[in-house]
């Protein structure tokens, strides 16, 4: 209840604060691992706001130690990673999550990336879409931020990893994949509004 009516007000503040444009969408039902490009604070916003659906949350583990913030974004779905660790807690929480036939969002860059270049994803996003059978919706976000800017989110068309059966990826393929799926999502948010 809680989330829904965040949703719908936070939706009207940033229809409000920018020209929003949004195409593509997310499946309604099953497991999903929704990832993004990150290049600011609003990214986890946007991408909950047009979604169709309740999302969850991979977030740093420091967000969560301001007593009042963390309460809040844990009461939105928000789980704590500790990005200095193996992140084995976060990687647990999210297969949990998806085995419930949930969506939850993941930042494969692993932090904010200011300047939008490329840098190299963290393979944490396949290993866990690969282990939990579920696809992955890539999500480009294209726009500056800038009040009044024009803002694009673009879902596009889900990845699966079915062709790799069920053994274990080893960390070459991973990797190679989670490059791949970068390259997905920043295709994705160059696609001009």
């Amino acid at each position: 209840m809680f989330y829904r009516f965040a949703k719908v007000l936070v939706r009207f503040y940033l229809r409000v604060l920018f020209r929003i444009e949004v195409s593509g969408t997310v499946p309604q039902t099953g497991g999903c691992l929704i990832c993004a490009n990150h290049t600011s604070y609003y990214d986890p916003v946007v991408v909950a706001a047009f979604c169709g659906r309740q999302l969850t949350f991979m977030a740093k583990e420091e967000l969560f130690s301001h007593p009042l913030f963390g309460r809040l974004i844990k009461s939105l779905g928000a789980f704590p990673v500790n990005r200095d660790a193996n992140g084995f807690g976060a990687v647990k929480t999210a297969l949990a999550i998806l085995k419930q036939q949930k969506a939850t969002v993941i930042f494969p860059e692993g932090k904010r990336n200011r300047t939008g270049d490329k840098i190299a994803p963290k393979a944490g996003a396949v290993m866990i879409a690969h282990r939990a059978g579920v696809p992955i919706v890539p999500v480009g976000i294209c726009g500056s931020f800038k009040p009044f800017s024009k803002l694009k989110i673009t879902y596009g068309a889900p990845i699966t990893y079915e062709g790799y059966g069920e053994k274990k990826l080893d960390g070459e393929t991973m990797d190679l994949l989670a490059d791949q799926l970068m390259d997905r999502i920043l295709m994705l948010a160059e696609e001009k509004a």
